[in-house]
This record gives structure tokens, C-alpha cells and sequence, in this order.
């Protein structure tokens, strides 16, 4: 196990680490829909930045936070990071659509 864990915290340092948590799951099915919806996430954190102008915001930190949540067995915790992450971005970007609308009309 502890094996395991220092593999995984290698991966997530080296910037791979969303699929390798994802991957200990052990389930096909489930794999393939987290690594969909990671995909999509990723592509709203990429817009946040410069569209959400979310410049604040210590990616590296969040991860490390994950990770020890995760090497603790802390489900509720890393449940709320997820959640955390998640709401952050969706929230850059509905501010920065309400600008973009409030400019237009």
C-alpha cells in the first residue's frame, strides 16, 4: 500500500496525477466517465484563467491538498476538494459571462 501511495504522489508531481488516482479505482466503466468529465473540467479550468481571469489560484496547492486527502483515505475530504475546485472555476466563468453580458446589453 505504501508502495502504492508513493507511486501515485510521484505521478501527481510529475503532472500526471488526475489519472492515476483515477486509475486505482479498478473499474473500466467508472474510469472511463471520471476521465470524461476530467477532461471537460480541465478545459473549463484552462478558460477560467484568462477568460475567468482566475489568476489566484494555486493549482499546485490544490493538487498537494488532494493528494494528502487521498493518501489519508479521507473521502469526504477529497470529495470537497473535488467539490471546491469545481465551484471555483464554474464561478470565475459565470462572473465573467455576466461582464461579457452586461457589457453587451
Amino acid at each position: 500500500m505504501r508502495r502504492a501511495a508513493a507511486e501515485i504522489a510521484r505521478h501527481i508531481r510529475a503532472g500526471e496525477g488526475g489519472g492515476t488516482l483515477l486509475q486505482a479505482c479498478g473499474n473500466a466503466r467508472l474510469l472511463a466517465a471520471a476521465l470524461s468529465l476530467r477532461d471537460v473540467a480541465t478545459l473549463y479550468r484552462r478558460w477560467s484563467l484568462p477568460v475567468g481571469r482566475d489568476t489566484e489560484r494555486d493549482v499546485a496547492g490544490e493538487h498537494r491538498e488532494l493528494v494528502d486527502a487521498v493518501l489519508r483515505r479521507d473521502a469526504d475530504a477529497a470529495a470537497q476538494l473535488f467539490g471546491r475546485r469545481i465551484d471555483r472555476t464554474s464561478q470565475a466563468l459565470r462572473t465573467a459571462i455576466g461582464e461579457s453580458a452586461a457589457t453587451v446589453a
